[in-house]
């Protein structure tokens, strides 16, 4: 039976470079999206490793809560969670042969009565 890890998070490069140093990406600043915590901004290699030495074959990941752009007007909380899923979903296709990965989907509120998802395929 597979080992899935099914809570792992990550800041993604496109937000990195972009608030560096002293930018705004989608007007977000370097205060949000955990830049601090080491773990979210291993690269693949770094965290298929990982995943080896704990037994685990499937991680599912997904960016930090700073990327669920609620409060943000629609068309920004788009932009936000598509550069994001596109960036994860093309760890997945440059990386697969490291290991099994699974993209989790960034949601952005639309309104208070509905939600929509992206998911980069």
């Amino acid at each position: 039976m597979p080992i899935i890890d099914m809570h792992a998070h990550l800041t993604p490069e496109c937000f990195r470079r972009g608030v560096q140093p002293g930018g705004l990406w989608n007007g977000m600043t370097s205060s949000v999206g955990e830049l601090g915590n080491p773990r979210d901004s291993w690269i693949v290699v770094q965290r298929m490793q990982e995943m080896d030495s704990l037994g685990i074959d499937v991680q599912v990941v997904s960016t930090v809560y700073a990327f669920y752009r609620y409060e943000d007007d629609l068309s920004t909380a788009i932009a936000i969670a598509q550069d994001c899923n596109n960036e994860v979903a093309q760890m997945t296709r440059d990386h697969s042969n490291l290991g099994s990965w699974v993209y989790a989907t960034c949601r952005c509120r639309t309104s208070r009565r509905r939600q929509t998802s992206w998911n980069a395929e």
